[in-house]
């Protein structure tokens, strides 16, 4: 996620009535700087410093600035409907990552690296799997608690949500579809899946991962 890819969002933003990034791990305190970035009063320099030494760096910085500059000064209500900071499944991701890493290091054979990529990965795509899930049930949830705040979002005939996720997320969205929201979804591009998310997709989906596949992540992640 880049830049432009932020800057993509734009004309989409401009029509939303409350806007969704894509946050984990966070609090009342996080959600709280996003909307004073909204408000104006943290520019987007200030609140990438602040948020970033106060709850940690962001994964995509360059998206989240560009995005930053575009939440600046919008009053656009912001909310979160990731997991949160308290939530098991960040701790299980954690652990799942430092097994690998531990397996990884330990591996004397191709073989043996090979299997303990393909148990990470396969353990992962369950976890967001679990974590998407999370996502959807808690879209009601956090609106509700908007609107029994903001009294004056009651009176709308409708209210526009963007959602920001990324592209191996799109489970979320047939989930929402199934049960009866009226929602749409637009990509950046048509190369929309990267060998990681292809991974999460397939196990999703419960499509057969293949050795290739594995081993262009082990690739791409030895390189990294």
């Amino acid at each position: 996620a880049d830049a432009e890819a932020a800057n993509a969002l734009k004309k989409d933003f401009e029509k939303c009535d409350i806007f969704i990034p894509e946050i984990t791990d966070w609090g009342d305190d996080q959600e709280e700087s996003w909307n004073q970035l909204s408000e104006g009063t943290l520019n987007a320099e200030k609140f990438m410093r602040d948020v970033s030494f106060f709850f940690g760096e962001f994964n995509f910085p360059e998206f989240v600035f560009a995005e930053s500059k575009m939440i600046c000064g919008s009053k656009k209500p912001i909310i979160f409907i990731d997991v949160g900071e308290d939530h098991p499944i960040l701790d299980f991701m954690s652990k799942s990552k430092e097994r690998f890493s531990d397996s990884a290091m330990a591996s004397l054979r191709f073989d043996d690296l090979f299997k303990a990529t393909r148990d990470y990965v396969l353990e992962e795509g369950k976890l967001n799997k679990e974590r998407e899930q999370v996502i959807v049930q808690n879209l009601p949830i956090r609106v509700r608690s908007f609107l029994n705040k903001n009294p004056e979002f009651k009176k709308r005939s409708e209210l526009n949500i963007l959602i920001v996720l990324g592209n191996a997320h799109t489970p979320v969205f047939h989930k929402m579809k199934s049960e009866g929201l009226e929602v749409d979804r637009k990509f950046k591009n048509l190369e929309i899946f990267s060998i990681d998310s292809g991974i999460s997709r397939a196990f999703t989906f419960g499509k057969e991962i293949s050795e290739d596949t594995i081993a262009q992540y082990l690739l791409r992640r030895f390189i990294a």
